[in-house]
């Protein structure tokens, strides 16, 4: 996807053009979020659609994707800049929009352990509500749209139960605990659905 026409033939192809505000739409993109967003608002504006009925989630994880894949499509701290610039324009102008999925299973595909995973996905996490807290979000109003896409699971049946039991608890805590969420739906774990 390199043009906004190539945008709209993509949903021509899969969407019908009075069905855009019906569905979610998930992309798998880190570094461009943002720009896909920018697309898919000029696409629902040309069906009149206002941007405030669109849902989705973007991954927007831009730590996994350097972490995990050590690419980066722009530098650090302009990429930081634009996932907080993602999180605070959907806040404010598409409530239905996830701002974020924060991703392990690319982590955890690159070697590192599940408890390893679940601690870079909390740092993360911890990285990303610092973005909205500095840029005047009230953690109540923006991390409820926060989604996770967690780790591969492994064969070991009852350690993974026990793995997603302990995320949505160290999940929880931190939320709660460290940023002093006042609602408990804010503290929610939410698995991206893909």
């Amino acid at each position: 996807i390199s043009s906004l026409r190539d945008f709209e033939v993509l949903y021509e192809a899969f969407v019908d053009e009075m069905d855009l505000d019906k569905i979610a739409s998930n992309w798998t993109i880190n570094g461009p979020a943002n720009i896909i967003i920018a697309m898919y608002i000029a696409l629902a504006e040309k069906r009149g659609i206002p941007q405030e009925k669109l849902r989705g989630t973007p991954q927007n994880d831009i730590l996994k994707e350097i972490m995990s894949r050590g690419t980066a499509t722009f530098p650090i701290k302009p990429s930081m800049r634009m996932v907080r610039d993602t999180i605070t324009y959907c806040t404010d102008k598409m409530p239905l929009m996830n701002t974020i999925s924060i991703t392990g299973n690319h982590i955890r595909e690159q070697g590192a352990t599940a408890e390893q995973t679940l601690a870079f996905m909390v740092s993360n996490l911890i990285a990303y509500i610092q973005l909205g807290i500095g840029a005047g979000l009230d953690v109540d109003r923006f991390v409820p749209r926060f989604s996770a896409n967690h780790m591969s699971g492994s064969m070991d049946f009852f350690k993974e139960i026990a793995l997603q039991r302990a995320t949505r608890r160290l999940w929880a805590k931190t939320i709660k605990e460290r940023f002093r969420a006042k609602d408990p739906r804010t503290c929610l774990y939410r698995p991206s659905q893909w």
